[in-house]
């Protein structure tokens, strides 16, 4: 009778252990199985976090050479107008002249410099042309959404800076309007890299505000970083002027800025106070 208890003692462990055996298998499988999802969930963040920097690499690139060819635009202007005056002095005295030279030959000669300063003159026109800005197109465009994509978008840039926020204060009451979504994130790009660069290595905070001002969409872009000397202010929109060591710009982002807005038939302004920090005002039609 014992044995016999013993025996179904000994089947019931049994049958215990197989449960506790069985319960366990589940319970690594399951293991297994959050390992799998959460390997397969990481692979996908790696993934998407590589083609965010290629997108971010890509922008990049397309803005780099947006910013050459402004540059170039620039240069040719500048050299154009520079050279336009003196040319009206030559043709001028090239007029007197021919009252003087009555001989055929020296007529001859007077020709040939008449008709390489034409030819030069014609080369600056078309240079001039050439790199005259194109009419800017606009497409019904949310600019808060606009910001909150440039903020993502400038996340890595930020990353090499220590202590950099980027708060936003967005009036979502604010409804699409007309402008162009490439030209005006190169602005906001521009503005946030300048703020950045703006900063001590204590870090600091760049807020993003956007409010309606009577017919006007109203974008401050503030920072609290080193700000701007007073006699510097007004310098700040010339092409080529910066106050950042080598490397840190050509000082060329904020003139390029300028011209966006300008072709906006908008505004922009500056405001700073010393170790206190800078504000950039940005004022654009509300067309919708």
């Amino acid at each position: 009778m014992d044995e016999k208890k013993e025996i179904l003692e000994l089947k019931d462990l049994y049958e215990h252990l197989l449960a506790i055996a069985s319960a366990k298998e589940k319970t690594l499988l399951s293991y297994l199985q959050e390992e799998r999802d959460l390997y397969i969930e990481l692979r996908n963040k790696v993934n998407e976090i590589k083609n965010k920097d290629k997108a971010i690499e890509e922008t990049r690139t397309i803005m780099a050479q947006n910013e050459r060819f402004f540059t170039l635009g620039i240069m040719a202007a500048s050299l154009a107008h520079e050279i336009k005056n003196p040319l009206i002095v030559i043709f001028g005295m090239i007029g007197r002249l021919e009252t003087f030279i009555t001989d055929e030959k020296g007529k001859s000669y007077l020709q040939i410099v008449k008709t390489e300063l034409d030819r030069i003159q014609g080369i600056m026109e078309r240079l001039r042309d050439y790199y005259k800005p194109k009419d800017t197109e606009k497409q019904l465009n949310d600019i808060n959404l606009l910001i909150t994509e440039t903020v993502k978008l400038t996340e890595h840039y930020l990353s090499r800076f220590k202590n950099i926020k980027v708060l936003t204060e967005l009036n979502y009451e604010i409804k699409p309007f007309y402008f162009n979504k490439g030209q005006m994130q190169q602005v906001l790009v521009n503005m946030i890299i300048n703020a950045a660069q703006a900063m001590s290595e204590k870090g600091g905070k760049i807020f993003l505000r956007t409010m309606t001002e009577d017919n006007y969409i109203k974008i401050e872009i503030e920072d609290t970083g080193r700000g701007i000397e007073k006699e510097n202010l007004s310098k700040v929109f010339s092409p080529f002027f910066t106050t950042k060591p080598p490397g840190e710009g050509t000082g060329i982002g904020l003139s390029i800025s300028k011209e966006i807005v300008e072709r906006h038939e908008g505004k922009i302004s500056v405001e700073s106070r010393v170790e206190e920090g800078t504000k950039f005002i940005i004022l654009l039609p509300y067309l919708n």
